[in-house]
C-alpha cells in the first residue's frame, strides 16, 4: 500500500507535539512562551489527526461492510489501550461504589485522558456516516456550525466562571466531527482551491491562533488547558491540504505506526519517568526522555502489532 510520506512524517511531528503539550516544555523556563506552544501552535496537532482520519476514511464510511470493519478495528484499539491504563483510573481510595460506578461508566463513554482520540473518531465515524449524502455546503454549515458550539462552550469555560467538564465540548461531536468532516470534504475534492489560496488561508489561519494564543494567556484562566481555537477550523484544514498535495509515497507503515505508538503509550514513559525521578525533572528533560522511551518502546509495540493489530 502507498502512503503518503509527507503525511506520516507530520503525523509523528504531531504526536511528539502531543507529548510537549503533557510535559508543559519550556513552563519552567518562560511562562509565556511556554504558553504559545503549549496551549498555542502545538493545539494544531490532534485537529490535523482527525483531519487526516476523514480523509482517509471518506472512501471507507460508503460501505456498511466497512464501515463495520473500521468502527470494530477502533474499538479493539480503544479497549486495549483502556485496559493497560485502568490502573490509572479503576479505583480511588474512598469512593463509594455508586460514585464509582457513575465515573467509571463515564471514562468509558468519553476515554481516559488521550483515550478521548479514539472513541471521538468512532462516534464521528458513525455520524459521518448518516450525514455521507448530505450537500457539501450542508457538511460544511455542520463542520462550522458544530465547532463554532464546542469552542463557544470551551470559551465559557475558560474566560468566564464556569466548571463545565472538559468532554461536554472536547469530543467527538463538537470536536472530532467537525475536522472529520473537513477531511472527507478535502478527500472529494482535494484540489478544489489553488495552493496560493490554501496557503493565504494557513497564513491567517496560523496569525489566528497566535493572537488567540496571547489573549488566552493574558485574560484566561490560570491552570486551565484550551483545546479549542477558533482559528484551528481553519489552520488544521489548510494544513493537511497543503501536506496532502505532496506526491511522495513511502511502501513502509512505520511512520504511521511511531506516531499512533508515540500518541498511545506517552504517558506511561512519562509516569515512568516521574517515577525513576528523585525530583520533578525540568520540562525539557521530561519531553525529551519521555519521547527517547516512547521510541524504545515503540519495537516491540511494533513487532506485537504485526500479531495483534488492536496494539496499534
Amino acid at each position: 500500500m502507498h502512503r503518503n510520506l509527507l503525511v506520516d512524517t507530520t503525523k509523528v511531528l504531531m504526536a511528539m507535539m502531543v507529548v510537549g503539550i503533557h510535559s508543559a516544555l519550556f513552563n519552567d523556563v518562560s511562562a509565556p512562551a511556554s504558553h504559545l506552544l503549549v496551549e498555542g501552535a502545538f493545539r494544531i496537532a490532534v485537529p490535523i489527526f482527525f483531519v487526516f482520519n476523514g480523509y482517509y476514511l471518506a472512501d471507507g464510511i460508503q460501505n456498511q461492510k466497512n464501515i463495520y470493519s473500521l468502527t470494530r478495528k477502533i474499538l479493539l484499539l480503544y479497549v486495549f489501550w483502556m485496559l493497560v491504563y485502568s490502573p490509572f483510573y479503576a479505583y480511588v481510595a474512598g469512593e463509594q461504589p455508586l460514585v464509582a460506578l457513575r465515573r467509571l461508566a463515564r471514562t468509558l463513554l468519553v476515554g481516559y485522558f488521550h483515550l478521548w482520540y479514539l472513541i471521538a473518531m468512532v462516534y464521528a465515524m458513525l455520524l459521518l456516516r448518516l450525514m455521507r449524502n448530505w450537500s457539501r455546503s450542508r457538511l460544511t454549515l455542520a463542520a462550522l456550525a458544530l465547532f463554532g458550539a464546542g469552542t463557544a462552550l470551551q470559551y465559557l469555560n475558560y474566560y468566564g466562571n464556569l466548571n463545565l467538564p472538559v468532554w461536554l465540548y472536547r469530543n467527538g461531536i463538537f470536536f472530532g466531527l467537525p475536522f472529520m468532516l473537513a477531511g472527507y470534504l478535502i478527500r472529494t475534492d482535494k484540489n478544489r482551491y489553488p495552493a496560493t489560496q490554501v496557503g493565504l488561508a494557513l497564513i491567517v489561519g496560523l496569525s489566528m491562533l497566535l493572537a488567540e494564543s496571547v489573549l488566552s494567556n493574558t485574560y484566561g484562566r490560570v491552570g486551565h488547558g484550551v483545546d479549542m481555537y477558533l482559528s484551528l477550523i481553519v489552520t488544521a484544514p489548510a494544513t493537511a491540504m497543503l501536506l496532502l498535495r505532496f506526491s511522495n509515497t513511502t511502501n513502509s507503515d512505520h511512520l504511521s505506526k511511531l506516531s499512533g505508538g508515540v500518541y498511545f503509550i506517552h504517558p506511561l514513559m512519562m509516569s515512568l519517568v516521574f517515577y525513576f525521578s528523585k525530583t520533578a525533572p525540568p520540562s525539557w528533560v521530561l519531553f525529551l526522555s519521555t519521547t527517547l522511551l516512547c521510541l524504545v518502546a515503540f519495537f516491540p509495540l511494533y513487532f506485537l502489532s504485526k500479531r495483534r493489530s488492536f496494539i496499534l
